[in-house]
This record gives C-alpha cells, structure tokens and sequence, in this order.
C-alpha cells in the first residue's frame, strides 16, 4: 500500500510524508496505510475561511489505503468528522465518523 501512494504522489511523496511524520499521523501495515490530520471542518471546507485551528472536530484524511475498518482500530482520538481528499480537481468528501462505522458493521 505505501508503493501504491508513492505511484500517486510521485516525486512529491517525500514531502508530503515528512510533513505528516511531523504534523499529523502516518499509519502502515500489512493492511493499511494512511496520512491524516485532526483538523476543522468549517475552516477546511470553506478555504477562504479566517478562522483559527482553534478547534478539531475531524479527521482530515490525505490518503489512505486498503482496509477501512482498520482505521476505527488505529485512531489515536475519536472526532466527529472523516474528511476525505480527493483528486486535485475535487473538493474534499466530508462524512460523519458515527455513519461510516455504522456501514461498515464496526
């Protein structure tokens, strides 16, 4: 999984990486890979927005790999919100963590 996120990334996947090992959480196993950030919805999804990180109500996840279930295990803190980066030219999917647990059967 982390081979597939290098093919990805490209050349950026180093630094993209080193900024999660030092800012956020970085997860690999057999069976998961993952680079996310406790982070705001409101201030994420409205990218012009003024507010301050003062708050952290989500999961901003960068990219992630292989088994979904697997992230409930990992989690180091149980926020509300799961957001999702998409391809370049999408905007980030936004999801409550209580939903997608509850489709999963977790």
């Amino acid at each position: 999984m982390l081979e597939q996120a290098k093919a990805f990334y490209g050349d950026k996947f180093d630094a993209i990486l080193r900024w999660y090992m030092k800012n956020g959480v970085v997860y690999s196993d057999s069976s998961l890979f993952v680079m996310a950030i406790k982070h705001n919805k409101e201030m994420l999804l409205e990218r012009n927005s003024k507010k301050v990180l003062d708050f952290t109500d989500s999961w901003y996840i960068q990219y992630v790999s292989g088994d979904i279930k697997r992230l409930f295990e990992i989690m180091p803190e149980e926020k509300e919100w799961a957001i999702f980066e998409r391809h370049e030219d999408e905007p980030p999917r936004c999801y409550k963590l209580n939903r997608i647990r509850k489709k999963l059967g977790v």
